[in-house]
């Protein structure tokens, strides 16, 4: 950021916090000086002005007013152009304005993540009684070869009494021979013994949706908006 108060042009070495709260009061004094308030979305603030500055100049140049023509022609009509391309480009990241010492940023550590996570799973627990945590078991099932080897793998959550299940693999020899089958129905019964009352999940059409209706799953919802036809397919099954 170039610094003019010593008369000459220095680079000060970027300083998050100090320049995200200038930048806030150059905002907000910017925008008292007209006497409004701060619009709440900013970005879209600014591309409609930009927007509507270039409209202008396009009218007033059509209609013969040779500033406006002169401006074109120096470029300032493409230059705002520019800059609406810039904005709309670059949304997500003009998100981390800091505005009133609040921002949103794409910008974060493992425990700023957890935090989230955690505060998330407080909350649901709240606001379900407790019952989010009924039984709160996993169930972890392995399928591994004469060597120990791991073939495949069922893992499953357990919350509000149902059972979901989260990763199913089973390695492609391994496949039609039956281990799939044993696997959800061991699944099921340990979940039923936790207290589960029904099993849940979801799997695309390139899957195995298939396979789960053959297991007495049934189709409660479908989402086609992927591309080239693919399907996300949500399954229950009481137990």
């Amino acid at each position: 950021m170039p610094d003019f108060s010593s008369g000459k042009m220095e680079v000060v070495p970027y300083q998050r916090e100090k320049h995200d709260a200038e930048r806030s009061r150059r905002i907000h004094l910017f925008f008292e000086s007209y006497g409004v308030p701060v619009p709440n979305n900013l970005q879209e603030w600014i591309i409609e002005r930009l927007i509507v500055l270039c409209e202008t100049m396009n009218i007033f140049a059509a209609n013969g007013n040779q500033a406006f023509q002169i401006r074109l022609i120096k470029g300032q009509l493409a230059h705002y152009e520019n800059e609406i391309r810039f904005v709309k480009d670059r949304r997500r990241l003009m998100a981390d304005i800091a505005l009133d010492n609040i921002k949103i940023t794409v910008e974060s550590s493992d425990t700023d993540y957890n935090q989230v996570c955690t505060k998330l799973y407080e909350y649901n627990v709240r606001a379900t009684n407790g019952l989010l945590k009924k039984p709160g078991k996993d169930i972890n099932l392995y399928l591994k070869d004469e060597s120990g080897k791991v073939v495949g793998g069922l893992f499953c959550e357990t919350w509000s009494y149902g059972m979901y299940i989260d990763v199913f693999w089973i390695a492609d020899e391994y496949r039609n021979k039956g281990y799939g089958k044993v696997m959800i129905i061991e699944a099921e019964r340990l979940g039923k013994e936790l207290g589960c009352i029904f099993a849940h999940t979801c799997t695309f059409s390139y899957q195995s949706p298939a396979f789960y209706r053959r297991m007495g799953y049934e189709v409660f919802a479908v989402n086609d908006e992927y591309p080239e036809n693919i399907k996300q397919f949500f399954l229950k099954k009481k137990l």
